[in-house]
């Protein structure tokens, strides 16, 4: 009896720590999204391409956020979400609505590669 209960332990400790761990295919689908969302200056629209499961470019497709101002949010929102994998950012200060819309743009684009 005891060695079935180590057994049944053994067991579920295994699965547990199997279901813990990262899959190597990533989260998303591949292929190339497009999202939209609420900027500063109006609707900023994205490009989001996953390869291997995992966000690999964003571009930016169309934008009417101000010249200078919203440059390094941007450039850092994208840098960001890529490097993490993830929209689970902080966003840009001094731009925060340009970068807030690059990101829930991001995230609408990855509710099509679920």
């Amino acid at each position: 009896m005891k060695r079935f209960f180590w057994l049944c332990v053994t067991l579920i400790i295994l699965l547990v720590f199997t279901g813990c761990g990262r899959s190597s295919t990533g989260k998303y689908k591949d292929g190339v999204y497009n999202g939209i969302a609420q900027g500063y200056g109006g609707e900023i629209e994205v490009q989001v391409t996953i390869n291997g499961g995992k966000i690999t470019d964003i571009q930016i497709v169309r934008e009417q956020e101000t010249p200078g101002i919203s440059d390094t949010a941007k450039v850092q929102t994208i840098e960001r979400i890529i490097q993490k994998g993830s929209t689970d950012i902080d966003l840009v200060s001094g731009a925060t609505a340009t970068s807030k819309g690059i990101r829930d743009a991001v995230e609408n684009a990855l509710q099509q590669g679920k």
